[in-house]
């Protein structure tokens, strides 16, 4: 078998997710709020400290690196609030966190929450190949 390890494809995305069912209105707030704000690696251990009651909300931990964190944005935070915080490792602000490929997200959840759309019209992706192949099998 060749190795597929090193080849590259290019993944080209266009249109929308269809749900089976409207999601309920808490999801709905968390989903906006996920959506809307740039995705940072946090510390886990400085953001357990912090409230977070949409993703509470919804039943989810706050992830690695912060990944599920939904409770402060980036951008709320002021200058010498994050300056700070960098310095002390609690977040990475140009990092997405651990499982996530951008500082922001390409999805927008439509208002009766039924659809997700691409927010850029389309997405493109470079993956390994063989890392794809596994997550289907």
């Amino acid at each position: 078998m060749k190795h597929l390890w090193w080849r590259r494809y290019k993944i080209q995305f266009e249109g929308s997710v269809q749900l089976d069912r409207p999601l309920q209105p808490e999801q709905i707030a968390y989903l906006q709020r996920f959506l809307e704000i740039r995705r940072i690696a946090w510390s886990v251990d400085y953001i357990d400290a912090l409230p977070d009651s949409l993703r509470e909300a919804v039943g989810l931990p706050p992830g690695p690196e912060g990944a599920y964190f939904v409770g402060l944005s980036f951008e709320e935070l002021k200058v010498d609030v994050w300056q700070p915080l960098v310095r002390a490792q609690k977040l990475h602000q140009n990092k997405p966190p651990q499982g996530q490929p951008r500082l922001w997200c390409a999805w927008k959840l439509d208002e009766d929450g039924v659809a997700a759309r691409l927010s850029w019209g389309k997405a493109i992706l470079n993956t390994n190949f063989s890392r794809l192949l596994a997550r289907k099998s």
